[in-house]
């Protein structure tokens, strides 16, 4: 009883944590898309920079916020597929980076990025 939070215990969580770092769908008829949410990437290939109005692309795999003690550690999903995002940069992103993913209904915009 201890463990729980608003009737939510570690294994809700942890159920929870795995269906936001998915791989994001489609929209669906119902939902719009105002829809966002962010996203945490580590680079698998890199993304390419914006040219002009034109956005760059790349592929990551999702990471999630794991609780270590006190601290938090950055840690893969069990669904380890890479995803396609778009690169809001007007510079490239390198391999092996971790990046900030909005996502705006189906698409993932890369809008922060590991320097």
């Amino acid at each position: 009883m201890s463990e729980e939070v608003f009737g939510a215990n570690s294994e809700d969580m942890d159920r929870l944590l795995r269906l936001i770092g998915r791989t994001p769908s489609p929209v669906n008829p119902h939902e719009s898309y105002d829809a966002t949410r962010l996203v945490i990437g580590y680079t698998t290939g890199g993304a390419t920079a914006r040219i002009g109005t034109t956005l760059g692309k790349g592929t990551a795999t999702m990471r999630y916020l794991a609780v270590s003690g006190a601290d938090r550690v950055l840690t893969a999903t069990t669904d380890t597929a890479a995803i396609d995002f778009f690169n809001l940069a007007a510079s490239a992103v390198g391999t092996n980076r971790y990046v900030m993913l909005l996502r705006f209904g189906d698409v993932l915009v890369c809008n922060w990025e590991e320097c």
